[in-house]
């Protein structure tokens, strides 16, 4: 059966494009809400993640001083291998 899948990387890069939002002026990188990105695993099942926040300590709103890279995310794992997330 095919499904019009094929592997690869499939999150768009770019400030508003993926999951993040990049500010250029506080250099403030902040997850976009609601986005949801689809992963396949290595034995074929997949799972749902979104991330939360970019920043240590969860901040709605990043100073300049926030420590980055710290990445929340919240996540639905399909262990019966289908695409189905209802």
């Amino acid at each position: 059966m095919d499904t019009g899948w094929s592997p690869g990387i499939r999150i768009p890069s770019g400030s508003g494009q993926g999951w993040y939002n990049y500010n250029p002026a506080t250099h403030a990188i902040t997850a976009i809400p609601g986005r949801v990105l689809m992963v396949r695993t290595a034995d074929n099942r997949y799972a749902n993640v979104s991330i939360v926040n970019y920043n240590k300590g969860l901040p709605d709103v990043p100073a300049a001083d926030s420590e980055s890279r710290l990445v929340t995310f919240d996540f639905v794992f399909q262990p019966d291998g289908s695409k189905s997330f209802e």
